[in-house]
């Protein structure tokens, strides 16, 4: 959440906004602090579905919002959204704004009981979602045309916007002449809907044709994720010599600056901030043909998408570029050109301020022209 939107909040600071952050117990709050919020922490398990225990999230959620009074909330995440709308409803709280930064697990699995918690969820949809108090921010065009199918609220309520945005000035190019090798990167969460199973599968192919390359794995095992990868797993893949797990990185424009290629061959993403930053940073990219990654990758132009779940198309692909230095400049220049025009931090910020202006004057009465 820090990472995401710390930008945001300290805009809103700035401009004399008085901003709670209501979250988790996490490594992050003491940088929350640091900003100037006010900081709540949350007794939310992402994991639970127990009906008590979330019933007794929700009066806790309820009570905060009653105590605080808030004029804007701004709910991330398909759980937060839920239950965080319900609250504010129930609170009466002015003007809701939603954000789903990716529809996950529950609209990627085909299990039963992701199944059985997506009819829940298109029910309170309907529920959370309605009255002039809400609106609605997706971010990416495949997820926008879901919900104005859907009709769960109205069109001009409903805000497309490509993610948090990415500080170009952190992220970007550097000079490559001083590396050598070939190193590609897959950044995520430790995560089999990450498509990390896929992107060990193609390294194991590419490794064992004897190219000269090497796979890294950074981002955290992620154990209150249903999908969350072992650590006993990751650390075996390691040990076989095929991938090395960075674990978490502090530092990603200091790891971007290491590596040729970055990958992410995940399953569905909301805007993926691993494939926005590394565009930044002028790389190539290859990913999934999926909602979210086909927003940040132009197939052919700043890098190659593949079909999902198919390590033989990822291993051909990371092989071509492997093959051709050339294409991966020319997908690299591209890449930092796409990001300068679609996802620089700034414009995402002014974007997400204008929506707050407009969602309070749609919703004051005095407002309105």
């Amino acid at each position: 959440m820090f990472n995401f939107n710390n930008q945001l909040i300290r805009t809103l600071i700035n401009d004399r906004h008085d901003v709670l952050v209501v979250v988790p117990d996490g490594p992050y709050i003491a940088s929350l602090a640091e900003l100037g919020c006010k900081v709540i922490i949350a007794p939310l398990s992402r994991k639970s579905i127990n009906p008590f225990k979330e019933i007794i999230f929700l009066w806790w959620l309820f009570s905060v919002m009653r105590t605080e009074r808030p004029d804007l909330i701004h709910n991330f995440t398909l759980k937060c959204v839920l239950w965080g709308s319900l609250a504010a409803l129930a609170a009466k709280v002015p003007v809701r704004v939603n954000e789903l930064t990716g529809l996950g697990f529950v609209f990627t699995s085909n299990s039963s009981k992701a199944k059985a918690i997506r009819t829940v969820v298109h029910i309170l949809f309907r529920v959370v979602l309605k009255g002039n108090s809400s609106h609605l921010l997706t971010l990416n065009s495949n997820d926008y045309n879901l919900f104005l199918r859907h009709k769960w609220l109205h069109p001009c309520k409903t805000h497309l916007v490509l993610g948090a945005g990415v500080d170009c000035s952190r992220f970007h190019p550097s000079k490559k002449s001083h590396l050598t090798g070939f190193r590609v990167l897959l950044p995520a969460r430790m995560l089999w809907d990450k498509g990390v199973g896929e992107f060990v599968e193609a390294a194991k192919m590419l490794l064992d044709l004897g190219i000269e390359a090497e796979f890294l794995l950074a981002g955290n095992a992620d154990a209150g994720n249903p999908t969350a990868i072992s650590e006993e797993t990751l650390l075996g893949w390691e040990a076989s010599g095929i991938v090395k797990w960075l674990g978490h990185v502090d530092d990603m424009a200091a790891l971007y600056s290491t590596v040729q290629v970055v990958v992410l061959p995940s399953y569905r993403e909301g805007l993926p901030s691993s494939l926005t930053e590394a565009a930044a940073f002028g790389l190539p990219l290859i990913a999934t043909d999926v909602p979210g990654c086909r927003d940040v990758v132009n197939d052919g132009v700043n890098g190659l998408l593949v079909p999902v779940r198919d390590s033989n198309a990822l291993a051909l692909s990371i092989n071509k570029l492997y093959l051709n230095r050339a294409l991966c400049e020319r997908f690299g220049l591209n890449s930092r050109t796409f990001a300068e025009d679609k996802f620089n931090e700034q414009v995402i910020i002014k974007q997400r301020l204008s929506i707050y202006s407009e969602a309070v004057c749609w919703d004051d009465p005095k407002g309105k022209k």
